[in-house]
């Protein structure tokens, strides 16, 4: 059975956003540049799953590439 689509109240998608922020921040000094931050933050946000995210947070995950 698969899971119905649904929208993160502004606690649940915060706590999403310092996920993301930390494995950005484990990706080796090396090989972390703003395209493999911009192709692991399209990966993110567009895997099979459950969540939707509004433009509004869809920006604040992207503002995480140059960070």
């Amino acid at each position: 059975m698969q899971e119905i689509p649904r929208l993160m109240d502004d606690h649940e998608f915060q706590k999403e956003l310092e996920r993301i922020r930390e494995h950005l921040d484990a990706i080796s000094k090396d090989s972390n540049t703003v395209e493999v931050r911009r192709n692991y933050l399209i990966s993110w946000v567009t895997i099979p799953s459950a969540k939707i995210y509004t433009p509004d947070q869809l920006r604040q995950i992207f503002d995480l590439t140059w960070k």
